[in-house]
Order: structure tokens, then C-alpha cells, then sequence
């Protein structure tokens, strides 16, 4: 595994994670606001992207499959990381810190 790939493989125990939504229903038609990518400020996302991408990496942005959270892949090689955060998490701050979790 190459140094790059051991740093998305290790951004997968970080602190960011356990804020994550381990099951997307969980935040299903419940949730007050509907989680929207168009609110995360631009810089902040094309950051992130070229940071993982840069490496190697691909990454994957979309919703949970009811729209109530959001969803962040991260593809390694043959592995997928999977994350859900709910829509009152705040974006620019959890990709600012998976950015930076990997740029250390």
C-alpha cells in the first residue's frame, strides 16, 4: 500500500468518523432540513476533491438513498470508505478537517 493510500486508509479512524451516520436511515424523513450540497462553500469542497483525487483517490458525494443525509465516498484502490453525516452537521468544517486529517 502506498503512502498516500495509507493516508485515506488512516483518515477512516479519525475523529470525523465517529460523527458519521453508521446506518442513513437514521436520519431518514425525521430530519427538519434536507441535507444539500450547494450550501458547502465551493473553495472548501474543490479543496477536499483535489486533495484526495491528487493521491490517487476518487471521491464520491451524494445523499443518502431518502435525502436525509448527506453521503461521502472515498475510493482506494479496490476499497470503499463510506460516510453519512447528518444534515445538521456542518460541511465546510468536516471536509476542512478530513483535508487536513489527510494532508498531515
Amino acid at each position: 500500500m502506498a503512502a498516500d493510500e495509507r493516508k485515506i486508509d488512516k483518515m477512516g479512524k479519525k475523529e470525523f468518523e465517529r460523527r458519521a451516520v453508521a446506518n442513513q436511515k437514521a436520519y431518514g424523513s425525521a430530519a427538519n432540513t434536507a441535507a444539500d450540497w450547494g450550501t458547502v462553500t465551493p473553495s472548501v469542497l474543490g479543496r477536499f476533491v483535489a486533495t484526495i483525487t491528487a493521491a490517487g483517490g476518487a471521491v464520491r458525494l451524494g445523499y443518502s438513498s431518502d435525502g436525509g443525509a448527506y453521503a461521502v465516498t472515498l475510493y482506494v484502490k479496490a476499497d470503499a470508505l463510506k460516510y453519512y453525516f447528518p444534515p445538521t452537521e456542518d460541511m465546510d468544517q468536516i471536509l476542512q478537517e478530513m483535508t487536513d486529517d489527510y494532508i498531515k
